[in-house]
């Protein structure tokens, strides 16, 4: 219990140290552990993901769990996006077409992805948005119209 808080509390500190990096350099910023962290809520939480045929992906076995649903290397892009993702909706910068759909778009058209994988991407995509977005508030306050500016700026390049 204790070191589950000390890992929450941490992962906070993370978060809102990437996004002042990002702020700063418009880079989105990778930390392994928090990545691997971030994978592990999204696969504590990959019953409430939904499938393209609309159904809940099924508990997972004792086997499965064993190995990740995602390479770490794929996790690691996944939770750069979720980042932009989660400053742009801090800012209310339109991110669900220009962000998410784009990124579901690209994993789909690679056709290496099981259906359970593309909706464990959207999860991790979500969580770490989610992160991202409350850690900016947390930190900042309202986005100013400057960060926006250079949101905005970064989203384009």
């Amino acid at each position: 219990m204790y070191y589950k808080k000390l890992t929450e509390k941490r992962n906070k500190v993370i978060i809102k140290t990437i996004f002042i990096v990002m702020l700063l350099t418009s880079q989105a910023y990778g930390d392994d552990n928090l990545v691997v962290n971030l994978m592990e809520i999204a696969r504590q939480n990959i019953t409430q993901a939904k499938l393209q045929d609309g159904s809940f992906i099924p508990s997972e076995t004792e086997a499965e769990k064993l190995y990740p649903i995602i390479p770490i290397e794929d996790a690691r892009r996944i939770v750069a996006v979720g980042q932009k993702s989660g400053i742009a909706a801090w800012c209310g910068i339109e991110w669900q077409k220009s962000i998410f759909s784009k990124l579901m778009e690209d994993e789909r058209s690679k056709k290496t992805w099981t259906q359970k994988q593309l909706a464990y991407i959207g999860l991790l995509h979500g969580i770490t948005m989610g992160s991202f977005e409350k850690a900016a508030r947390d930190a900042n306050g309202k986005c100013s119209k400057e960060q926006a500016d250079k949101i905005l700026k970064s989203l384009k390049e």
